[in-house]
């Protein structure tokens, strides 16, 4: 099974939904392994309503979450 990755840059602003915030130039969806590197800037997930899912993610960065709910449907991993 290939899974997609995706992984942060940050270069926009630091809207989650912002497609050009990541390195693929779309937001990362059902079943995506995610990579939030600590020299970007940092990522925030601020859906109004609603849940993101993806099912991996790995972090040596900062990522909040204001507004939704991210569900992470496989392992999670800090750095």
């Amino acid at each position: 099974k290939y899974t997609p990755a995706f992984t942060w840059t940050g270069e926009v602003n630091s809207e989650w939904e912002e497609p050009d915030n990541w390195d693929v130039g779309k937001e990362p969806g059902d079943g995506a392994n995610v990579s939030i590197p600590g020299v970007c800037p940092p990522a925030v997930h601020s859906a109004a309503s609603g849940t993101s899912s993806i099912e991996q993610i790995t972090c040596s960065g900062q990522l909040t979450i204001s507004g939704g709910s991210l569900t992470i449907d496989g392992d999670s991993e800090e750095e």
